[in-house]
């Protein structure tokens, strides 16, 4: 998954909007038996917001994960785990966004086109899906007249057990459910969707 975004010097043009990212879950959250849990790792830098766009298979409905905990000064990340509530349900990685972190502005998106990560999975009332482990990197090319900001999102190589490892240590009271992982290097294309 990568994204090569053009930025001019003078002029910053927003893609489109606010991004209305989900809080993420205080590491002492309880399980509400009514809701599911969609659970990330990821390392990044402080530059700006990242999140995936996930999306409601049958009701179109979105959730904006932010890729690390969202704040308006983003600190740099190492191995951070997080994760959001959702309605029970299926959903699929349909994009990701950049934003600005003071305003919410949305500065790019870009559609998620791994056949793993954007392939439909069901988030099971007290469950937890999780998309695996990500490094969230971005690099800038100075140039005349235009200067060049690469942004990358590249899947990390670990297994099931080490991401659940890593989600109990994160949030003790919801790593008894049930728990899958999407993109781990020992559950890609088993992963059922229903």
């Amino acid at each position: 998954m990568r994204l090569a975004i053009t930025l001019r010097a003078a002029a910053l043009v927003a893609v489109s909007g606010c991004a209305s990212v989900q809080p993420v879950l205080a590491p002492t959250a309880s399980v509400d038996a009514s809701s599911g849990y969609v659970a990330g790792q990821f390392t990044r830098m402080k530059a700006r917001g990242f999140a995936f766009v996930v999306k409601g298979v049958d009701d179109g409905r979105e959730f904006t994960m932010p890729l690390g905990e969202d704040s308006s000064m983003p600190s740099e990340a190492k191995d951070q785990t997080v994760a959001i509530k959702v309605p029970p349900g299926t959903y699929a990685v349909v994009q990701w966004i950049t934003y600005a972190t003071l305003t919410k502005e949305v500065l790019s998106r870009k559609a998620v086109t791994d056949s793993i990560l954007n392939k439909p999975f069901a988030v099971r009332a007290g469950g937890v899906v999780h998309l695996g482990s990500y490094d969230v990197s971005q690099s800038v090319q100075p140039g005349f007249p235009v200067t060049t900001t690469y942004l990358r999102i590249q899947p990390r190589r670990f297994t099931q057990a080490e991401v659940h490892k890593a989600f109990a240590a994160t949030y003790p009271n919801l790593a008894d459910g049930p728990f899958r992982c999407v993109l781990c290097t020992d559950t890609m294309g088993a992963f059922p969707s229903q």
